[in-house]
């Protein structure tokens, strides 16, 4: 055991001590125990909490605490697939740890966004510590638009190329015959590869998606209250759109809602997780918190109708009520686009049965 005392009962301290961590985590079948580096950085953070001077700010313990949320997070992320039996007892422990770090996090954070920030990494670790079955399948960006997110990447996270306007502006360019975009004639925009979708960017001077940071998704961030009602988890506000609004739900049954923009800097599907993978996406509209319709209308991910009813389910488990909605379940083929429409409660129950309108 280290110097500083590891206390005989784990249960009488919030925090496991990390040499009672480390012991619960180990690989017993073997003699010489292996610890990978990105456990190592859980070991590193909460040993850090437990060593930290007793004269700590509350700004500098919230940053530990912080630090080891947040290592405990990206392990479960690399080992979400994993089902060996080690990774699945380390993944229970470690997932106990976070929980047991953010409600620490809860006594001492009394910044507005710092608890939202909480809310948040409590939906992310229940949802990184399900069982492989329980887990909802990811929808990725479809086809060519998976370059923005390739491209922002690139640009060290400062800048995506919206595929939306650059489709446009290949468009235009071609019909007008511009000298610039001749080599990419008779190539369909679907088929571009991620060098042209690159060159393209720098011919368009007015091509960019806002690609949010979570600092700022959290302005969009949508949440079931108490009366099964949709409002916004910064301030309350009951979501009202006076038009359909764009929706996304990520990976860990987040819902970002807000009004899409279309000109300037476009704001969009993807823009609400910065491109990366969701549960699904699509436009809906609710009036003074009640949902009225939601679809899973999105070219830039296409998700399939499993993927709109598992969103769906996920704002049912959450108390959503979806007495007044309708579900419409896009498919979109090319160019050609059908949808089926069913009374939400109908494609809750089971999202195979017989639409009561078609178009």
């Amino acid at each position: 055991m280290s110097g500083d005392a590891c206390p005989c009962k784990e249960e009488s301290m919030p925090i496991p001590h990390y040499d009672v961590f480390k012991l619960n985590t180990n690989n017993h079948a073997f003699f010489e125990q292996a610890r990978g580096p990105n456990i190592k950085k859980i070991d590193a953070a909460l040993e850090a909490w437990w060593k930290k001077p007793a004269n700590s700010t509350n700004a500098a313990q919230i940053a530990l605490l912080a630090a080891i949320v947040s290592n405990c997070s990206q392990w479960m992320k690399l080992k979400r697939l994993s089902e060996n039996k080690l990774a699945v007892s380390r993944r229970v422990h470690i997932a106990s740890l976070a929980n047991d770090v953010l409600v620490e996090l809860e006594n001492l954070e009394t910044d507005a966004t710092g608890r939202m920030k909480i809310s948040f990494n409590q939906k992310k670790i229940k949802a990184l510590s399900a069982n492989a079955p329980q887990r909802s399948p990811a929808t990725t960006m479809a086809g060519v638009y998976a370059h923005e997110r390739a491209l922002y990447l690139r640009n060290k996270k400062q800048t995506a190329p919206s595929a939306s306007l650059l489709h446009r502006y290949l468009g235009n360019s071609l019909e007008l015959g511009a000298p610039e975009v001749k080599k990419f004639k008779g190539k369909k925009f679907e088929q571009l590869t991620e060098e042209d979708f690159r060159k393209l960017s720098e011919l368009s001077k007015e091509s960019a998606v806002e690609y949010m940071k979570k600092s700022a998704r959290l302005d969009y961030w949508v949440e079931v209250n108490g009366n099964g009602l949709l409002q916004y988890k910064k301030d309350g506000t009951l979501l009202d759109t006076t038009r359909s609004f764009i929706w996304a739900m990520d990976e860990y049954g987040n819902l970002y809602c807000a009004e899409g923009q279309y000109t300037d800097k476009q704001r969009n599907h993807s823009s609400f997780n910065a491109g990366k993978d969701i549960i699904c996406a699509g436009a809906l509209e609710a009036q003074k918190g009640v949902l009225l319709r939601i679809d899973n209308a999105s070219g830039h991910y296409k998700p399939d109708k499993q993927a709109l009813h598992r969103a769906v389910k996920a704002l049912e488990d959450e108390g959503l009520d979806f007495g007044n909605a309708t579900v419409s379940a896009v498919k979109i083929e090319g160019t050609r686009m059908t949808t089926n429409k069913y009374r939400a409660t109908d494609f809750l129950a089971n999202p195979d049965s017989l639409p009561f309108e078609t178009f």
